[in-house]
């Protein structure tokens, strides 16, 4: 029947593009290790790529505020999160209050810890509180999309170059995967180039 020859084309196409890509595969690969010299001169000519931007580590706790809440609810969310601020300022381990209080769950198991992060990854007031606060001083309340929060900034890390011992691996991957693109497309030339000679043939 007609479905069962679509069946079969399918699966006779699917075979061809595994077979072409194994083809290609065998044509293109490289010893997959790159010799260091290469790696070096990659990771001289191209510094910029591996500046560590600055970062900050901070812990927060927010208190959830439906989009579009009336004046009524907002009070009672604000009362909530100032509550845990104020628990915080009587000197009670921030990780605590976290862990009871704070409505995001994900970094709430973590007493509140988000990471380190750099400027622009968070929404702008909280990144901009972030990036303001000093390490271990407790943020006012600010709002922002997602309800009320405030902040303590645990760590900072400057700007940075990432050492050549740290790239080495990621810049030998690309590398590799560069020069196989290159060869795969030198290769599909050259398929392209026998295949025009064929065609080209007078016919019989």
């Amino acid at each position: 029947s007609n479905a069962k020859m679509t069946e079969k084309e399918m699966r006779n196409q699917m075979l061809r593009g595994i077979l072409i890509e194994e083809l290609l595969k065998t044509k293109t690969s490289s010893p997959n290790a790159i010799a260091d010299a290469p790696v070096e001169k990659y990771y001289q000519e191209h510094r910029m790529e591996f500046v560590q931007l600055p970062s900050v580590r901070a812990s927060h706790i927010l208190v959830q505020v439906p989009y579009g809440a009336d004046a009524k609810i907002k009070a009672a969310k604000k009362k909530i999160i100032d509550a845990a601020r104020a628990r915080i300022m009587k000197k009670e381990d921030f990780a605590k209050v976290a862990k009871e209080m704070s409505e995001d769950k994900a970094s709430a198991v973590n007493g509140g810890d988000l990471g380190y992060f750099v400027h622009g990854k968070m929404a702008p007031p909280f990144d901009k509180m972030a990036f303001s606060s000093k390490v271990g001083e407790v943020s006012p309340v600010f709002e922002t999309q997602y309800g009320y929060q405030f902040l303590k900034v645990t760590d900072t890390k400057p700007a940075s170059f990432i050492s050549f011992e740290q790239a080495k691996e990621q810049i030998a991957k690309k590398l590799i995967d560069l020069g196989r693109e290159e060869r795969t497309r030198e290769y599909i030339k050259q398929l392209t180039k026998e295949a025009n000679v064929v065609y080209h043939l007078p016919a019989p």
